[in-house]
């Protein structure tokens, strides 16, 4: 094997590991060993070199010779990267590395160092890894574009996260023919800021493995190297996702990147299907053989490809003998949506956060995204940085949205344009507003220019708008558009100083934000110069005289994160109107239509709940559209994961969430940025299969603070049980009597936020008319549990008569909180709890439900229509007398929740597990029904679950693992299974 190593003075590597420290590590092993430098390199030919090294951290390599370079890697040559992909010019940017050109996906994280992967074990060996296990390090994430597979060789992991920074990349896709491309990675050096002009700030990295003194690295560097001697290959070619009796095409290909004829013997594809395998072709008797750069392709026999029809998943896996060895070529899974299945021609897709090298757009991306379409995705929310549109003021440049257009239609693919003006050197995708906005810019309480402008910047706003009028004109009926999505501004990082680690508290100080502000306190809010010189606590006597409050000033603070959230939603509000008159057909009926930011919260429930009750609230809150408003809430809502690039398992929450509350699409994140072809396949293959599929409508309604980390809350524990819950927000509006339980927040203070979209908001609406509403509601036949601190007495409201005294409660008086024990009776569940409890003063009006051990009211009934008030005298937020935390506790069935319900004759209607503390829904669409499940907690939970289904069915496929689940059959239509719950690993079973 020819081997060379770019060694070149204007090429520099990792100090710790150099080209030289890679020779000395190569050099008693292998026979052909050249050192390169890069002017050479333009010229290398593939008869020269089989594998090129190229020990990489700084330096520009020009485009010519990174074409050059995947030239020769098309015709059989393997790569090495030690260190970074190569880049031009600044070294951070996405945009300017040659991942993209390169067929790689390239991102950074920190990771924490496990032991090697069982690949890594079988390509690197028995290797001493012990220096870096438990370490913390911040590393590349590289992986081959789909088709390739892309191998972890280590296990390394941060929380959830399973991030590549040492792979081995085998190309399976037609235009490589069985190359090989291998990295072991680091990460570091500028920073966004510095890369993009804004801020300086000191420039590093973390070498990673990448040093001379840990003497396992020149191991790594030979056996990596040995990996990457070319060999003939063979791989498996299908449509990884497509409907059932779709036509497809299914070959087995035989690449052969060496520069000699060779051959593989024993060939035979075969099905996996749990512990058993079925040979579905076999070219045993045939001697395979292949000359250089040849590829010869299998057809598939009928009678096999018969096989391949049925729904679900069917791994194949192609074997066979090459070098006198047994080997596995390839494996792969092809996931078949069942006919029945939603027609939604865009509930998956994927979001691309890239900023692009030029303005047009490249055949690796347009390679990329065909690609994902494969894969099931049926839609791209495509990132149009507005650098690129509008390079200077006034000047436009549509060439990349052209090509973009003429892709998709040509593909017949559904795409979005997205606009999310992002602060300069903020790293999204390494694009962001333009630098000449920036002639009025925030401004920081001390003073310091910002890099984002004033979002009331006169200068910015006009250009913006003018620019969104411009693009709506011109693609007002461009067919494979969807919607043109426009967000207005970045309210996070208005400075850009430190990105995710600056003071989220510094906002905007400039004379436009404070002029802004003070006519929002005057007109928005109508408050009179003595009301906001209370705020202050000083004299103000005009508009002029209002400051911007800093972060220690409470009261105005609170005031002004509402006017933030309030500035954005102006600024969105004015850019919809732009679209909807240019281009009424593109405009999201979610506005700003990008969707959720985290659709794995459990407030993704919200969301549904707005789809379902959206004529009803329109109608309730016509006079006061505000009422009702929440951002990206409509009957058609989506949304994508939090993280930006991942596997299936940092996906699979969002994906969960998608379908048990039947989000019109959901997105994967910025795949460009790090994906796995499986991963996205799995994803997209449930999500098409389960997607529109509706849970019932539950009695239970529970409003309060669902927070992700609150493991005690009321909400968490609600969303778990079986018998199932919405969770409200303030802005919902609607006949509440459709639950005859409604459960509000034990506290009604404000909840002050000082990040994203961070306003002050109350959990409990204080209006009178929502009073009104709860009490109407009431007496149809809801019946609305209070704590002691839901809307306090005492709490004087500008907005008319609080709750209490709208449902005429004010005589309800509580005694001390002491320590108590609640004895129930019967009809609660039996038993006792004990904690912190007030007494209730019960007057003739009232039942008293529960007391405590002492005879004192600690639950009482107020009936009102044919619904009731019901008062506890326990407070939620506290968890006083229910012991429950939802990573810890496997099962709650004793919840003081639970025994109101009972009470109340709420049953189970469709699921039993004993109430397990785990997220889970039976699901329907049409004659097909589901059972969907998600944990929390810290263990697997063998669960046993009943389970009430429409239809006689004898078993379950799990759409995630292709398990199948015997069924007992019980009575009155419903079965009972076993099924192992293991942490934040979603199920998703299918009846049949």
């Amino acid at each position: 094997m020819n081997i060379y190593i770019l060694h070149s003075p204007s090429i520099e590597a990792i100090p710790s590991y150099t080209a030289t420290d890679c020779f000395h590590a190569l050099k008693d092993h292998f026979s052909s060993i050249t050192e390169i430098d890069l002017p050479a390199l333009s010229k290398l030919s593939r008869k020269a070199c089989d594998c090129l090294i190229l020990p990489y951290k700084t330096g520009n390599i020009p485009a010519t010779t990174i074409t050059h370079i995947m030239t020769l890697h098309e015709q059989g040559m393997s790569i090495l990267i030690l260190g970074d992909v190569p880049h031009h010019d600044c070294w951070y940017p996405i945009r300017n590395n040659y991942a993209f050109e390169m067929h790689l996906t390239r991102y950074q994280d920190a990771v924490r160092l496990r032991q090697l992967s069982p690949v890594g074990k079988e390509i690197l060996g028995d290797i001493d890894f012990s220096s870096f296990h438990d370490r913390d390090i911040t590393a590349l994430r590289i992986t081959g574009f789909p088709e390739d597979v892309t191998h972890n060789l280590l296990e390394a992991d941060m929380g959830d996260w399973r991030l590549p920074c040492l792979v081995a990349i085998e190309r399976k896709g037609e235009r490589f023919a069985g190359s090989r491309l291998a990295q072991v990675g680091f990460s570091g050096g500028e920073p966004r800021e510095v890369a993009a002009g804004v801020y300086p700030m000191e420039w590093t990295y973390d070498i990673g493995p990448l040093t001379r003194e840990w003497e396992t690295m020149d191991v790594i560097v030979r056996r990596l190297v040995q990996w990457c001697e070319p060999h003939v290959d063979a791989s498996i070619h299908i449509t990884p996702v497509h409907k059932e009796n779709e036509s497809c095409a299914r070959e087995v290909r035989i690449h052969n990147p060496s520069q000699h004829p060779q051959e593989i013997n024993q060939l035979r594809l075969e099905l996996i299907a749990g512990d058993k395998t079925e040979v579905l072709q076999s070219w045993e008797k045939q001697k395979l053989e292949v000359g250089e750069h040849k590829v010869l392709a299998l057809v598939l026999n009928t009678e096999h490809q018969a096989v391949l029809k049925r729904p679900g998943l069917h791994s194949l896996r192609l074997v066979g003998i090459r070098n006198g060895k047994n080997h596995e070529f390839h494996q792969t899974t092809e996931h078949i949506v069942a006919a029945s299945a939603s027609s939604n021609p865009v509930g998956f897709g994927f979001s691309s956060h890239r900023g692009y090298k030029e303005a047009t757009q490249s055949k690796e991306d347009k390679h990329f995204i065909k690609e994902l379409m494969k894969r099931g995705c049926q839609y791209g929310r495509m990132n149009v940085p507005w650098e690129e549109i509008e390079p200077s003021p006034g000047e436009y440049n549509w060439g990349l949205t052209d090509d973009m257009v003429a892709f998709a239609d040509e593909q017949k693919i559904t795409i979005a344009f997205w606009l999310f003006p992002t602060t300069r050197g903020s790293g999204l995708g390494d694009v962001g507003i333009p630098a000449w906005t920036l002639k009025e810019p925030a401004i920081d309480r001390d003073g310091n220019a910002g890099n984002y402008p004033s979002l009331w910047s006169p200068f910015y706003r006009e250009h913006y708008f003018t620019m969104l009028k411009e693009m709506a004109k011109r693609y007002a009926n461009a067919k494979s558009l969807d919607r043109i999505i426009v967000d207005f501004g970045n309210s996070d990082f208005p400075y850009g100083y430190y990105y995710y680690v600056n003071d989220k508290t510094l906002f905007d100080y400039s004379p436009h934000e404070r002029k802004a502000f003070a006519r929002y306190l005057t007109d928005k809010k109508q408050l009179s110069f003595e009301q906001i010189s209370n705020l202050y606590g000083e004299n103000i006597l005009s508009e002029v005289d209002i400051p911007v409050p800093y972060v220690e000033q409470n009261e105005p603070w609170a005031l002004y994160l509402e006017f933030r959230t309030w500035t954005l939603q102006d600024g969105i509000d004015q850019a919809q109107k732009i679209i909807k008159q240019y281009a009424p057909a593109k405009t999201p009926p979610d506005p700003p239509g990008h969707g959720l930011g985290s659709l794995s919260d459990l407030g993704t429930n919200w969301y549904d709940i707005k789809r379902r009750h959206w004529n009803e609230e329109q109608a309730l809150s016509a006079h006061n559209p505000e009422l009702t408003r929440w951002h990206c809430a409509a009957p058609f809502w989506g949304g994508e994961a939090w993280q930006v690039g991942g596997g299936y398992q940092e996906f699979d929450e969002a994906l969960f969430s998608a379908i048990r509350f039947n989000a019109s699409y959901n997105t994967v994140p910025g795949p460009d940025l790090n994906v796995m072809g499986e991963d996205i396949a799995r994803i997209g293959y449930i999500r098409r299969s389960i997607m529109d599929a509706e849970r019932p409508h539950p009695e239970i309604a529970v409003m309060g603070l669902g927070a992700w980390d609150d493991f005690h809350s009321l909400p968490n524990f609600a969303a778990r049980t079986d018998i199932g819950i919405d969770y409200i927000h303030r802005s919902h509006r609607f006949d509440f009597s459709c639950y005859k339980l409604f459960v509000l927040p034990s506290e009604t203070s404000p909840v002050n936020r000082t990040s994203t979209g961070g306003g002050g908001s109350l959990l409990l609406p204080i209006d009178q008319a929502y009073g009104e509403l709860l009490l109407a509601s009431v007496e149809k036949g809801t019946n609305l549990l209070l704590f002691p601190k839901t809307c306090p007495i005492n709490v004087p409201s500008s907005l008319g008569l609080p709750l209490r005294q709208v449902a005429g409660l004010e005589d309800i008086i509580y005694g001390p909180s002491i320590e108590r024990t609640i004895s129930f009776p019967n009809e609660f569940g039996g038993g006792q709890l004990h904690g912190k409890c007030h007494s209730i003063q019960a007057t003739a009006k009232d039942e008293v439900l529960l007391s405590d051990t002492n005879g004192e009211a600690v639950l009482i009934r107020r009936s009102h229509g044919t619904g009731s008030f019901l008062l506890a005298g326990w407070d939620d937020a506290e968890n006083l007398i229910d012991d429950f935390h939802y990573f810890e506790t496997a099962y709650a069935s004793e919840h003081s929740l639970l025994r109101i319900a009972r009470y109340l004759g709420l049953k189970e209607r469709n699921i039993r597990t004993g109430n397990a503390v785990i997220l889970k829904d039976k699901l329907s669409r049409g004659k097909e029904e589901f059972f969907v499940a998600f944990s929390h907690l810290e263990q697997t939970e063998e669960v046993s679950v009943e389970i009430r289904l429409d239809q006689p069915s004898s078993s379950a496929l799990d759409m995630a693992t292709g398990e199948t689940f015997p069924l007992n059959v019980l009575e009155n239509g419903w079965y009972k299974f076993h099924i192992q719950i293991s942490p934040r690993k979603g199920r998703y079973l299918r009846f049949s």
